[in-house]
């Protein structure tokens, strides 16, 4: 080849060395996507104004899927989290740069001839691939890692719907509470009046009067707290500095096998994906830094007065590796596959624990309601009722049926502890898996 031929093909290459590869590197639509295939929601797009999910209404009070919607379209920490795709795209980009090539030139003072020296490293040709491959997937790991991140807030929503949700309950009952009680009081104290009964029988009544009153303020702190808390975690996008929670309707049915919980959890878990692309990854710099035991650089030489006049002439410059085989570089990037590969089998081990967990607490969840709602409720409903006729037909006391009346409140407040327990429980299941479970 003449010099004048590499000349060209080495300055056309060099005008490619500034080009970057525009790689399909994961965005915010790809995690948007992941989650709507596990969950059923979907992430703002970037740059979208409204702050609310299309059909997502706050006049009745929020649901737990409502809430989910508008927590992953509005909570700033995980907006942050998203933020971080961006570094992940640079890094794509800047992997696929080649270097620029360096021009040296000696000025032609006094009786120094004109010279040029052009060297460009070709041996990004070789390592470039690898750099890149290495790049795209730690860009695909970090958007494995938003999806998850996307659904641990989506268990911390429904966790906080379900506190307000029991706090709103408690209230409730407790109030309803406190006016059997005090009716009971009043009768006692119209007894004690009357001398049927002594003041120490008074006592224990008033007592769980005041009791049942101080409770109710405890939990309309519960339920302020628990407003706000909700409140917080949706991106506080409401006027108000507390929302409503409406109930949901509860799961049923039970959950599937564990073989079949465990097997679906390692499909479907980002961070499990998350955990085999981190070894891809450091297997593809592991092959970079090998790449990089060899530099070579290609040259391309002129000067204004040679034998012929001006001259220009192709050579090459090669680094010797003799006593650098880049020996740091590939021993820590052995580490870190090793490193990878040792937190994968963490990973699955962490995922088949947290599935066995809360597939039992579901469970334990599931059959404690309906052992109350089928066999604990029923009768104490019936003996009120009862109660009542039997009052209607002045057989018994009015006392008598304000006393079963306040075992049944008390009982539906274990009921709504419950309730929020399979509440809880399913949240963490679905999350324990790595996408939504049909059970209702």
């Amino acid at each position: 080849m003449s010099g004048s031929r590499f000349c060209i093909l080495v300055l056309a290459s060099a005008l490619t060395a500034g080009c970057a590869v525009r790689s399909a590197s994961p965005g915010i639509a790809d995690v948007s996507e992941s989650i709507e295939d596990r969950m059923g929601h979907v992430l703002r797009e970037a740059g979208g104004e409204s702050v609310a999910p299309r059909g997502v209404g706050l006049e009745d009070g929020v649901t737990d899927e409502e809430a989910v919607a508008l927590a992953l379209w509005n909570h700033a920490g995980f907006q942050v989290d998203l933020a971080s795709l961006g570094f992940s795209r640079a890094e794509v980009v800047e992997a696929g740069l080649l270097r620029n090539p360096i021009l040296s030139l000696l000025f032609p003072v006094g009786p120094k001839q004109l010279e040029a020296t052009l060297n460009w490293p070709v041996e990004a040709f070789w390592q470039r691939p690898r750099r890149v491959a290495a790049a795209r997937l730690d860009a695909e790991r970090v958007a494995q890692n938003l999806v998850q991140n996307g659904l641990n807030l989506i268990r911390d929503v429904r966790f906080a719907h379900a506190d307000a949700v029991l706090a709103a309950d408690r209230l409730r009952l407790n109030q309803e509470q406190l006016e059997l009680r005090r009716q009971i009081l009043s009768i006692t104290e119209a007894r004690l009046r009357s001398g049927d009964i002594a003041e120490l029988e008074v006592l224990p009544v008033r007592n769980d009067v005041r009791l049942v009153e101080a409770d109710i303020l405890r939990f309309q702190h519960d339920v302020s707290a628990a407003s706000a808390r909700l409140a917080l975690i949706l991106g506080s996008i409401l006027d108000s500095e507390t929302v409503a929670a409406s109930p949901s309707v509860l799961p049923s049915r039970a959950a599937p096998a564990a073989a079949a919980l465990l097997e679906t959890a390692f499909a479907s878990r980002p961070d499990m994906r998350g955990a085999e692309l981190a070894i891809e990854a450091a297997a593809e710099r592991a092959r970079w830094h090998k790449s990089r035991i060899f530099a070579l650089t290609s040259m391309l030489d002129a000067n204004s007065q040679g034998r012929d006049g001006f001259e220009i002439g192709p050579g090459l410059q090669a680094e010797l590796f003799t006593a650098d085989r880049n020996s740091g570089n590939r021993r820590r990037a052995e580490a870190e596959l090793e490193q990878a590969s040792r937190r994968y089998v963490a990973v699955r081990q962490q995922i088949a624990a947290e599935v066995a967990d809360a597939r039992i607490r579901y469970e334990e969840a599931r059959r404690a309601l309906a052992q109350w709602r089928d066999e604990i409720l029923p009768p104490l409903e019936e003996a009120a009722r009862r109660t009542e006729r039997a009052f209607a037909a002045g057989d018994v006391s009015r006392l008598s049926v304000l006393e079963n009346t306040t075992r049944l409140v008390e009982s539906r407040n274990r009921y709504v502890e419950i309730q929020w327990s399979l509440r809880r429980a399913r949240a963490e299941l679905e999350r324990a898996v790595g996408r939504r479970i049909e059970l209702s």
